[in-house]
């Protein structure tokens, strides 16, 4: 298995990053959080028409470009690098792939294209205390989700409800009877959460008859992959800007960086961030050869690259000084995102708990 990046994912690697470098600096970040707008939808649009990022793992047929993991870890990394507020993992790549893992033809044909195009935006409720009861010919959800990302934003929820015999997925458009979303406040502002309460809502059916609790697992483990791209994307340049600023910042009438110090400092990140990337594209590459040892291998990433992430950027933070503290510098947004990137999804402990179990499953 070659981990080499191919041509066409260094040119889609510098196309996002010239239009992130216009687009999405640190200014329009900040803006952005004191809105309730949860992201920039010109470069939403922007992403859409001129990349075609959305279209990423949408099915040809649908107006996609049925690309691979690999490829939307290149962009999740570059996303990562400026903690980019944006809807593009609930979005694009979880609500995009467990639609096309678990929904029927007829539903893949309806809602792929508006998500495809970035006209949509979906979030996910994954299974938990949402149950779902048949009256009749229509389906009614109730229970509260779990804090649901961009779940405040999103126009299409996708809800893996529990019925008799497992899970089935079902479609709420979000100005349903019953529906009500709450933001929740976060550490993260780049990153917005709601709290989703449905009281007999109604429901369309979208999955095949069966359990879908394998496609959701599959579409998580998918982007747990994707969340510890964009961890390593953020770590790196958290990497990045120490070494600038060491270079810059003198002391004593010398760069900080010839401090002995400071080098084991930046070096000891690189040491750590070089690791995570190399598990992120071996997991990336496993998902996109259908290996069968990708549940264990989305934990792996899952457990590592948030502490990576976050071990990064405190530590720029700290040879910032002061100004790394402050409002108008990128390293607190980091920092806030690699925080609430520990809880996103389970946290390690969980993470190391599901590769025991799947060791010990395996080798019974």
């Amino acid at each position: 298995m070659s981990l080499a990046e191919t041509a066409e994912q260094k040119q889609l690697r510098d196309w996002l990053r010239r239009l992130l470098h216009d687009h999405a600096p640190t200014s329009a970040t900040l803006a952005v959080m004191e809105t309730d707008a949860a992201h920039d939808r010109q470069l939403w649009k922007l992403m859409a028409s001129q990349l075609g990022l959305q279209a990423m793992l949408v099915p040809e047929q649908y107006g996609g470009a049925e690309s691979g993991v690999a490829d939307i870890a290149v962009v999740m990394e570059e996303l990562g690098r400026v903690a980019l507020p944006s809807p593009f993992l609930p979005s694009a790549v979880l609500a995009t792939r467990l639609l096309v893992d678990g929904a029927t033809d007829a539903a893949q044909a309806r809602l792929l294209p508006g998500l495809a195009s970035g006209e949509s935006i979906a979030c996910v409720v994954l299974p938990g205390d949402i149950t779902a009861t048949r009256h009749g010919d229509q389906w009614r959800l109730n229970g509260r989700s779990r804090p649901v990302i961009c779940g405040d934003v999103a126009d299409i929820v996708l809800v893996v409800a529990s019925v008799p015999g497992g899970h089935a997925l079902f479609e709420v458009r979000t100005g349903a009877n019953g529906l009500s979303r709450q933001r929740l406040p976060s550490l993260d502002l780049t990153r917005t959460l709601a709290d989703l309460h449905f009281a007999a809502v109604p429901a369309n059916h979208i999955s095949e008859l069966g359990d879908v609790t394998a496609a959701a697992e599959s579409a998580l483990d998918i982007a747990l992959i994707a969340l510890g791209a964009e961890q390593v994307g953020g770590a790196r340049h958290c990497l990045d800007r120490a070494v600038e600023y060491a270079a810059m910042r003198t002391q004593f009438g010398r760069p900080i960086g010839s401090f002995q110090a400071v080098k084991h400092a930046c070096a000891n990140m690189l040491a750590l961030v070089e690791p995570a990337r190399s598990a992120v594209l071996f997991a990336a590459h496993a998902a996109d050869a259908a290996d069968p040892e990708l549940p264990a291998l989305a934990s792996v990433v899952k457990a590592h690259c948030p502490e990576v992430y976050l071990q990064a950027a405190a530590e720029t933070i700290q040879l910032h000084g002061a100004i790394g503290f402050s409002w108008e510098h990128e390293a607190h947004l980091h920092l806030k995102r690699a925080k609430s990137g520990q809880l996103l999804f389970g946290d390690a402990r969980h993470h190391r708990e599901r590769m025991l179990s799947l060791a010990l499953d395996r080798w019974s």
